[in-house]
């Protein structure tokens, strides 16, 4: 028998190896972004994670598997999922992936947010106050005094997290009542018809070179991989317990981008930097304690 240490070891492990995952298709997106269209990246990252997911569902659920019962939540968790992947992408595309990732930090911000207006969550002082020095760091990291300023690619940066939180909005309700792996499968097999709808319309498959598609099928295979080992992170170890590592792709993206990509890390950075950690650690682990149930005698 696993013991509980254990358990929260493998959980922990396998929630790394997600973060690494996410952290390898941004670059293999960065590298491929310049000659290729992001609607074909992202047409393939749909298609080719499909297989393991199906595989996954059918040993999980059997037959069950693409059964939803509430179509209209689903249909939002689709829509804000689509645009927040479509958004990471040309955020990476036009940004320094550290400041794209940074960036997309700000996510926990958003959802605080949108769960205190959409699911009637409650928000101590405290928690805004962080929210405020988070949106501070915002303001210090994008900096428009910067040399080379992207304006259009800071709101894709900016429209990714608040897309995500959208979904996992949603996704909180969806996992009420429905199996996640369902909602996940309705997901990609929507976005990759969208996708290659799209690309078959308005764009010619023959100018891919053999490099670019093997890049594009790694893209869709890391890719179901890592929302494999999300799962699997949270079948071992709380959720709780697992957030800390996500802050782990900062360092990565800092390495990766000044090391492969050449990024240009201002003083800005890090504060702004420094302050969206800030607020996304403190909004995570300061949340309003449940009043205590006395038991009548």
């Amino acid at each position: 028998m696993i013991s509980k240490q254990n358990t929260h070891f493998i959980g922990s492990a396998f929630f790394t190896s997600e973060i690494v995952l996410s952290m390898v298709i941004a670059g293999i997106v960065k590298l491929l972004s310049p000659t290729l269209a992001i609607e074909v990246i992202l047409a393939a990252r749909y298609l080719f994670c499909l297989p393991l997911l199906f595989t996954f569902g059918l040993y999980a659920h059997g037959k069950q598997v693409m059964i939803i019962r509430n179509v209209r939540v689903l249909a939002t968790r689709i829509i804000a999922g689509f645009l927040g992947l479509l958004f990471w992408f040309l955020a990476i595309s036009r940004l320094d992936i550290s400041t794209a990732t940074v960036l997309l930090q700000t996510m926990v911000i958003f959802t605080t947010l949108l769960a205190a207006t959409i699911l009637n969550e409650k928000t101590t002082a405290k928690q805004w106050a962080a929210i405020f020095i988070g949106f501070l760091g915002t303001l210090i990291l994008i900096n428009p005094n910067r040399v080379g300023w992207d304006g259009v690619g800071i709101i894709y940066g900016l429209a990714a997290p608040i897309s995500a939180a959208i979904m996992f909005i949603y996704l909180r309700k969806i996992g009420e009542k429905e199996k996640p792996i369902s909602a996940a499968l309705w997901y990609n097999i929507i976005g990759a018809t969208l996708m290659l709808t799209w690309c078959n319309f308005f764009y010619t498959w023959k100018t891919i070179e053999l490099s670019q598609c093997i890049l594009l099928l790694f893209v869709g295979i890391l890719a179901s991989f890592q929302q494999a080992t999300l799962a699997l992170s949270h079948k071992f170890a709380q959720a709780s317990k697992l957030t800390p590592l996500n802050y782990l792709s900062i360092p990565l993206s800092i390495v990766a981008g000044y090391f492969i990509f050449e990024d240009n890390l201002d003083f800005n950075f890090f504060i702004g930097t420094a302050a969206v950690l800030f607020s996304a650690y403190f909004i995570t682990f300061h949340l309003p304690r449940k009043p205590k149930v006395t038991k009548q005698k």
